[in-house]
């Protein structure tokens, strides 16, 4: 096992520079921090001794699930309460709140070297994609510790009995034939969420590779909703169809941990589920197709391969009380050691260092047992060719995401057609982009 993350950074001591960074210059202050309970954020609670070894300075780490951690980040930061220092930023709300002047620019702590080491920092080893994900008009508000994707997981034993060749997968109407072929003997075709809330992480891979989108040109900034085009009709169709008629009973609710649970129990040939989640679907200890899996980047269509991504991250609050022990501990938290640390001793796979990824002991570890495919080269590739505007980053997504899920569940309920479902939600998406002022 390589050195302590504390022993690492001591190793920077005594500093030799004309600016040093002195960590104990606010020791016996305290930092607040909240975040979800995602892989990174819990391994990082049982660090934090370490931290305060080190500097003095103690941290104070509230862990939330992530519907509940949201809400309280975001009633906390319109309030100005200064309640916590350290704020959890999922991707999708790095603009929102930075928009709202919610978070601190964290460029001016970056260039002061009164308080930042740029070694430890590494601000370049960050991934680059997943550092764009925390800017606003150019400005950085924030850290990555999080790269999230989806790819396919599949049954390689399963698709070998029924002759099927697993590059089919590859397409969007090869993946749709393999589902159906693979629904028999007791066993699903298919797992992805269902859920009103979830449901659109996966179902835009379909709608985006089949030529469709949420609004006109979201890189020109044209907000106007396309959901009622015949591509996102068709995609939706699709969709509603594989989760109505060739998934487990429930699958129509079906959130990350349902799809997960399909999996490792054997009641499904293929899935398509976070890569990040790739350690526990293959958890010894509870997974019955450990080592029977293959590993793909998602299907493609004729409008091309669209994996989804976004990134989880760390900010400092616009009105943090502690700003500056609060960015020691940023740097610290997110260094190179602590990174490797966490991911060779928990289950966080998703980091956001380039260097970890290359490191031997980190691919020792992540290359996941497997009967076909790679997991982390198809983990790696599909953050590679992932676009951070898979889903639009704008206030009122959440409103929008909603009602399209809702939709998508109506047609899987056959309550509605397709062509009706988007019809509402496209009405939602407009009365919700006119209302924030994104169209007239």
């Amino acid at each position: 096992m390589r050195k302590t993350v504390l022993a690492a950074l001591m190793s920077f001591m005594p500093f030799t520079a004309a600016h040093a960074v002195d960590w104990k210059r606010y020791e016996g202050q305290e930092v607040n921090m909240i975040c979800m309970t995602i892989t990174w954020c819990v391994a990082l609670e049982d660090q934090l001794a370490d931290f305060e070894d080190l500097t003095g300075i103690t941290v104070n780490l509230d862990l939330f699930e992530e519907s509940a951690a949201h809400q309280k980040v975001r009633t906390e930061l319109a309030s100005g309460s200064g309640a916590y220092d350290i704020v959890w930023v999922q991707a999708n709300w790095s603009i929102p709140y930075a928009k709202q002047g919610w978070l601190e620019p964290l460029q001016p702590l970056i260039d002061n070297p009164d308080l930042t080491d740029a070694d430890l920092l590494g601000f370049d080893d960050l991934m680059p994609s997943l550092t764009n994900l925390m800017r606003f008009e150019g400005a950085l508000y924030g850290l990555p510790f999080f790269a999230a994707t989806i790819i396919t997981y599949y049954r390689a034993d399963l698709l070998e009995a029924a002759g099927i060749d697993p590059a089919q997968l590859d397409t969007i109407e090869g993946f749709s034939a393999a589902v159906k072929a693979l629904n028999k003997d007791g066993v699903a075709g298919v797992a992805m969420r269902g859920h009103p809330d979830e449901s659109s992480w996966h179902q835009t891979v379909f709608m985006k590779g089949l030529g469709g989108g949420y609004v006109e040109d979201i890189k020109n900034e044209n907000y106007q909703p396309t959901l009622t085009s015949p591509e996102a009709i068709e995609a939706a169709s699709l969709y509603a169809d594989m989760i109505a008629n060739y998934s487990p009973d429930g699958a129509i609710n079906f959130k990350f941990s349902d799809v997960v649970v399909a999996m490792q129990q054997g009641n499904t040939a293929i899935i398509m589920e976070g890569a990040p989640l790739g350690g526990r679907i293959n958890d010894p200890e509870k997974s019955t197709v450990r080592g029977k899996l293959g590993y793909a980047m998602v299907p493609q269509g004729p409008n091309g391969r669209h994996p989804a991504f976004t990134g989880h991250g760390v900010a400092l609050a616009a009105d943090a009380p502690n700003q500056e022990p609060a960015w020691l501990f940023l740097q610290w938290a997110l260094s190179r050691d602590l990174t490797l640390k966490i991911a060779l001793e928990s289950n966080h796979v998703a980091v956001s260092r380039n260097s970890v990824w290359q490191d031997p002991t980190f691919i020792e570890k992540w290359n996941l047992p497997g009967a076909g495919g790679d997991f982390l080269k198809a983990f790696q590739d599909s953050l590679n060719a992932a676009d951070p505007d898979y889903r639009p980053r704008i206030s009122g997504w959440g409103e929008v995401n909603r009602s399209y899920g809702e939709a998508l569940q109506s047609i899987m309920l056959g309550d509605k057609s397709a062509e009706e479902a988007m019809a509402d939600a496209q009405a939602k998406a407009v009365e919700v982009m006119t209302r924030l002022g994104y169209i007239e």
